[in-house]
């Protein structure tokens, strides 16, 4: 605020995990400024775009990503570039004045704006998401009604706080009287494992991949942490074989998945705590209404019907600029069209299917590529791993996979078909991966956690096809959606 950051103003925040980014990030709102939360996994060209459509005036950055920041074009003219650390150029915060009474009270109105996120897409960040004061507190209202956590958690938050949901998360903790513990990386899984054991974690939040993961590493390793009693996942609806593997590692009294949207400003649905999940994504959430249409004739469905998701709730975000981009999702009468497909049973419960984009492709590859790319994490080869929907040389559909190999194990063709013959064994009623293995040193991930999909195509144009002899690239992929 002394340094001229007040009402009107934007500060987009692209910085570690660290107990100073998070003060900072939080002064922000309370200036009355608007926090631009971001993707610390952005290309260059991508922060460009992106501080432009969101219209930042100002930048809260750190000494790892402030040369991005320096390699951007000038045209964006950035008020003033904040530090959390000191660097030439950029204006440390370590040295502001921390005398009280040298500030006022300058939070914006219910309905100014409080943060401004992003929802990704095919293509990479799709709508820029506005969420005024109003929306944002009633989210995190919606949260506590909800016992996402509780002041008794000792919470370990997934991924980087400069991702609107990772920070919310660590604010919603704090705001309640939790607990947070705050790694300065959510990986590698050995460091995660350290903070369950040093901090006596109770409650984990995060992918239910990276949950996975840490699982099986504690099962390979042989440890257990019973002290774990709480488990919340976000993004994709938990599995069998995940809750399968989460008991074994953990004592849990309850294991969640929540569903939500960069454009709900949050959750949209969960079940209610102390629960052991069955797949399902829960109930919606305090004062919020759901239907679910037809994807052909638009008409209402009923129990055991699977269909276009929607959604109508007090928490719904507008978009930053662009009328169309909000018309695209919202109906004249305010309902949220997911994207998604679900259906609810005879209790309400909601069950998550896929996109509905992805309704047109073949059951069998719609259907398999999650649990192909699954049982590839379980493989003891396999570090991480991410499938491809594509087509073959005679346009037929396939799956290919991009593996990460564990240090141990070195890519190579025989592994490769020892993968194949895994899935073919494991799943056999699930697709084979007849579009190729690939080896990569990673996977595209956002700050969040989740596979960047749409670009696995480009990395996988430039990999090896292990499994054959010669680089068999796929002419078209199918679907690339996040």
């Amino acid at each position: 605020e002394s340094h001229g950051v007040g009402q009107g103003d934007r500060v987009i925040m692209h910085m570690n995990n660290s107990i100073e980014s998070f003060i900072a990030a939080c002064s922000i709102p309370l200036s009355g400024a608007a926090l631009v939360t971001s993707d610390v996994t952005l290309s260059e060209g991508e922060l460009q775009d992106y501080a432009t459509n969101t219209g930042a005036t100002h930048v809260l950055t750190d000494k790892t990503y402030f040369d991005i920041f320096k390699c951007l074009d000038p045209s964006l003219k950035f008020k003033k570039m904040f530090s959390v650390t000191e660097i030439p150029g950029f204006t440390a915060i370590s040295k502001f004045d921390s005398k009280v009474s040298d500030y006022k009270e300058a939070l914006g109105g219910y309905d100014s704006v409080m943060f401004v996120a992003h929802s990704n897409g095919t293509g990479g960040i799709e709508k820029i998401v506005e969420i005024s004061q109003r929306k944002y507190i009633s989210q995190l209202r919606c949260r506590e009604i909800c016992e996402i956590a509780t002041s008794n958690d000792i919470s370990l938050g997934g991924g980087n706080i400069s991702f609107k949901v990772c920070f919310t998360h660590a604010f919603f903790v704090l705001t309640i009287g939790g607990t947070l513990v705050l790694l300065d990386k959510y990986r590698p899984i050995p460091d995660v494992i350290t903070a369950l054991q040093d901090h006596k974690v109770t409650h984990i939040f995060g992918t239910p991949m990276k949950i996975f993961e840490i699982s099986r590493e504690l099962k390979r390793t042989g440890q257990t942490f019973p002290h774990v009693k709480k488990v919340i996942t976000i993004g994709t609806p938990i599995t069998q074989l995940v809750k399968s593997e989460v008991l074994s590692a953990f004592s849990p009294i309850e294991i969640r998945s929540t569903y939500g949207m960069a454009e709900a400003n949050g959750s949209l649905s969960a079940p209610p705590s102390g629960y052991i999940t069955s797949c399902d994504v829960g109930f919606p959430v305090s004062n919020t209404r759901m239907k679910v249409l037809d994807i052909t004739t638009k008409t209402v469905l009923g129990p055991n019907q699977t269909g276009e998701v929607l959604f109508h709730a007090p928490h719904l975000s507008a978009y930053y600029r662009t009328s169309t981009g909000t018309a695209s999702v919202t109906d004249a009468e305010g309902w949220l069209h997911t994207g998604d497909l679900g259906y609810y049973n005879e209790d309400g419960v909601l069950f998550i299917m896929g996109r509905v984009k992805c309704a047109t492709l073949p059951s069998v590859i719609r259907t398999g590529l999650p649990a192909v790319e699954e049982w590839l994490h379980t493989h003891p080869s396999v570090a991480e791993a991410a499938v491809v929907p594509t087509f073959d040389s005679k346009g037929e559909a396939v799956l290919a996979a991009i593996i990460v190999a564990r240090p141990e194990h070195r890519p190579s063709r025989t592994l490769s078909e020892d993968i194949k013959v895994f899935v073919e064994e494991g799943l056999p009623t699930a697709p084979c991966i007849q579009g190729g293995i690939f080896f990569a040193d990673a996977i595209p991930r956002s700050g969040f956690g989740k596979i960047k999909r749409y670009r696995l195509p480009q990395l996988m144009a430039s990999l090896e096809r292990m499994d054959v002899r010669k680089n068999i690239k796929s002419r078209k992929v199918l679907i690339n959606d996040e």
